[in-house]
């Protein structure tokens, strides 16, 4: 399994996640909510323009604890495979992780969950992390409950997903004690 790390892009380098955001590929997650300015419901596609880089930037870049984004970059050759993100959502932070379409079954959204929840409990101290969608979408609900997540009612068909710092670490140190008793 090729190894990923977080690297907070520079102001310049948003031209990624801008065609990240307008690939019907691998925007096809984000099909079908309410329309809003920029957003096609149709293909899930969000429209995120150059003259709209700087502000988006001074928003998310440098507010931690508030907001927190970075780029998923494979260690090996340094290519961009997607996103991570944090935003406070009152007591609990919300989380954001996508990968591009072709770099999805590889394995990389189970590293690239283990970077961002290390991130947000470990680096930033934060409570809570919650993520919402629904339950038709299997592999974001097998990633979240593979990552330890806990399962709640929320909305409608949207359910809450959510992991405590507590729960967090204990589920750290059981798998550093079984590692340990394996001999790895």
């Amino acid at each position: 399994m090729d190894r990923l790390r977080l690297r907070v892009p520079a102001p310049d380098e948003l031209g990624d996640r801008a065609r990240w955001m307008s690939d019907p590929a691998t925007m096809a997650y984000n099909r079908g909510y309410p329309p809003f300015e920029g957003y096609d419901p149709g293909t899930g596609c969000i429209a995120f323009p150059r003259d709209r880089w700087k502000d988006w930037y001074d928003g998310w870049v440098g507010c931690e604890p508030d907001r927190y984004y970075a780029y998923l970059v494979r260690e090996k050759d340094g290519k961009v495979l997607g996103e991570i993100n944090l935003h406070r959502q009152g007591e609990a932070w919300e989380l954001g992780i996508l990968l591009i379409a072709e770099e999805r079954g590889k394995g990389y959204a189970r590293e690239g969950m283990r970077l961002l929840t290390e991130q947000a409990f470990e680096k930033m101290a934060l409570p809570v992390l919650v993520n919402h969608f629904e339950l038709s979408r299997q592999a974001a609900v097998r990633l979240h409950l593979g990552a330890g997540f806990q399962l709640f009612p929320y909305d409608g068909e949207i359910m809450e997903f959510r992991m405590t710092r507590e729960r967090y670490r204990e589920l750290r140190d059981r798998s550093c004690r079984f590692r340990t008793a394996e001999g790895d």
